[in-house]
């Protein structure tokens, strides 16, 4: 009997503590693209590079947040690895041309 509570006890605090990290990454996702807007029409008014360059890896960011919470679905976490993978590749790849990029500058 216990041990049952125990259980349910365990299973609350997982539901709760999932639910809170979903409510923080959708204000990481919120955050990372004003964070963009604001980088990049800055930069675009101030004709810097930095801030642009800064504002795209705002984007990049929201695009890794997003990836995060599509792979958490309700259906189970096997339902998306492969779009998934497919996403991460592409982030790490925009990620790695942006590192190539900013040795250029």
């Amino acid at each position: 009997m216990n041990t049952t509570r125990t259980e349910s006890a365990v299973s609350i605090r997982r539901e709760h503590l999932h639910r809170r990290g979903v409510r923080l990454e959708w204000f990481t996702v919120s955050w990372n693209v004003i964070e963009a807007i604001v980088a990049i029409g800055a930069g675009l008014i101030a004709g810097s590079t930095a801030l642009i360059a800064f504002g795209v890896d705002s984007l990049i960011e929201v695009i890794s947040a997003v990836v995060l919470l599509w792979r958490r679905p309700q259906t189970g976490p096997n339902a998306t690895l492969r779009s998934t993978a497919m996403l991460s590749g592409v982030r790490s790849t925009l990620c790695q041309r942006r590192s190539f990029c900013s040795l250029l500058l």
